[in-house]
């Protein structure tokens, strides 16, 4: 038997890769997230507990599908080189995201706690006003919990 190391769960790469770019103060090269991939030792390091990070060439590849699908954008950047970042969303698409995130919690109080709880000030504030604009928002039926508002 070799020590091959175990391979990564179908859409694990996407999800890093995704996770990478969403985290990113600016469009990253496929290069610079080859190395994000590799760990914190960089390129030919360990990386994580699946050994070393992925070949460029899958980081490519990766970028490629996701650009095809509407999930990443990619420029040149003044090097000359390709960068890639997260492609803008339609409100409503995200809304979708959320929902159907939010429907297969286990626990959806929770979820909504965590989400609510990595809202930065004006995001929350934002929410407030929706929530309260109309009693209970819109869109679906009031559960009014016996308060006054």
């Amino acid at each position: 038997m070799t020590d091959a190391q175990p391979r990564r769960r179908h859409g694990a790469l996407r999800d890093e890769v995704l996770g990478i770019l969403l985290h990113a103060d600016e469009p990253l090269t496929a290069r610079r997230l080859t190395d994000a991939l590799a760990g914190p030792g960089g390129p030919g390091s360990p990386g994580g507990p699946s050994g070393p990070g992925p070949a460029l060439t899958t980081v490519l590849t990766v970028l490629d599908r996701l650009h095809r699908a509407g999930e990443v954008t990619k420029a040149r950047a003044e090097t000359g080189e390709l960068v890639f970042e997260i492609a803008p969303q339609p409100p409503d698409a995200v809304a979708h995201d959320m929902l159907a995130a939010l429907l297969r919690s286990g626990d959806r109080t929770g979820a909504l706690l965590s989400f609510a709880g990595n809202l930065n000030a004006e995001d929350r504030a934002v929410l407030r006003h929706l929530v309260y604009r109309d009693g209970a928002g819109r869109g679906g039926p009031s559960e009014d919990t016996g308060g006054s508002s």
